[in-house]
């Protein structure tokens, strides 16, 4: 049985229809892509301005408090050598069926706060991060 004609063009409506929303979609992506280029590099300014003076936040009536803290992320790299340094620290508790990746990431940034070195089990990257709530 034949496909009716109006069925047939409604069907190229909506095609078209969905053709330009996809483009759409594909134009703002590119525009997201760009903003968060000047968002990174904006941030990364503000890092190593607040880096340089010693600055945790700044507040702007009107516009928000812009602050810094420290972060690490951290990631295993071999599991069963995580276990092991886990273990010989006892704090067993941040393995689960996989690692706890906050209470990880806490682990490391005591450990290099303390000055202990963090195995090559565990890759870590240490940054700043900024934020900006409204006010």
């Amino acid at each position: 049985m034949a496909t009716p004609k109006t069925a047939v063009e409604s069907d190229a409506r909506q095609i078209r229809r969905l053709r330009v929303l996809m483009d759409r979609k594909e134009a703002l992506e590119a525009q997201v892509k760009e903003v968060n280029k000047h968002i990174f590099e904006v941030k990364s300014g503000l890092r190593t301005s607040f880096e340089t003076q010693r600055v945790k936040s700044l507040a702007l009536e009107g516009v928000g408090t812009c602050g810094s803290r420290d972060m690490i992320y951290a990631k295993v790299v071999d599991a069963d050598a995580t276990r092991a340094w886990l273990a010989e620290l006892g704090r067993e508790e941040i393995i689960k069926e996989d690692f706890n990746k906050s209470r990880l990431a806490a682990l490391v940034k005591e450990q290099l706060k303390a000055g202990e070195a963090v195995p090559e089990c565990v890759s870590y990257i240490e940054t700043t991060e900024i934020s900006l709530r409204r006010s």
